[in-house]
């Protein structure tokens, strides 16, 4: 009778044991796919910013190329504006001119 309680108790144990192992296997699992979440959120979120950073860069060439066509359309519209000064001044001073003559 001590020995098929000591079975028993053996076979209760190595029950126990197997559970446990089984657990401890899905608490592997588990940890696992939680890592490698963890890692695909990480890889995805420095995807989202690397790609954030080529639009910044693209946008601050396309503020830089703005930027120089605005300078370039000032600048000739002050050259525009110094011509057209030129010539009023040269017809005023061909009215002048021809106003001396008569």
């Amino acid at each position: 009778e001590v020995v098929n309680e000591l079975t028993k108790n053996v076979m209760r144990c190595e029950e126990e044991k197997k559970a446990l192992a089984e657990e401890l296997s899905q608490a592997d699992f588990d940890r696992e796919m939680s890592e490698n979440e963890a890692r695909a959120k990480e890889e995805a979120r420095t995807v989202t910013f690397e790609q954030t950073e080529r639009e910044n860069a693209a946008l601050r060439a396309q503020v830089l190329e703005l930027k120089g066509g605005v300078a370039l359309a000032q600048s000739r519209q002050k050259a525009a504006e110094a011509r057209f000064d030129l010539l009023q001044t040269q017809i005023s001073n061909e009215h002048e001119d021809a106003i001396e003559t008569l």
